[in-house]
């Protein structure tokens, strides 16, 4: 975490980096491109995949549909985000991106201002 940007206690409310995200991002690579499962890098999201609850899958499904026939832009809120609570539906399904994303990195503080958040 970088020290010398301001902590912020806790994302409840905000998902400012869910905004522009379409749906989970891992989970797209890999169905976009199958051959990303050989990737040890992968591993993991190819796992969680697999074992994604049906609703979940079937909101990925539908994005993925939706964005292949051009009929919804890729850079839209996430499909599993809650516009009511601002969180995650499948918070502990999330892919790898979303879980080493850190509150208060220079990335969290850029997606801040792009939505014009506080600083914290």
């Amino acid at each position: 975490m970088n020290t010398d940007l301001p902590m912020i206690e806790s994302c409840d409310g905000c998902a400012a980096c869910c905004l522009v995200q379409g749906a989970p991002p891992d989970y797209v690579a890999l169905k976009l491109n199958p051959h990303f499962a050989d990737d040890l890098s992968f591993a993991e999201d190819v796992t969680r995949l697999k074992n994604l609850p049906v609703e979940a899958r079937e909101l990925l499904e539908q994005y993925l549909a939706q964005y292949q026939q051009k009929l919804i832009p890729n850079n839209g809120p996430c499909v599993w985000l809650s516009a009511d609570s601002s969180s995650c539906r499948y918070y502990e399904h999330r892919p790898s991106t979303c879980r080493i994303f850190e509150r208060s990195s220079p990335g969290c503080f850029y997606y801040r201002r792009l939505f014009a958040l506080p600083p914290t």
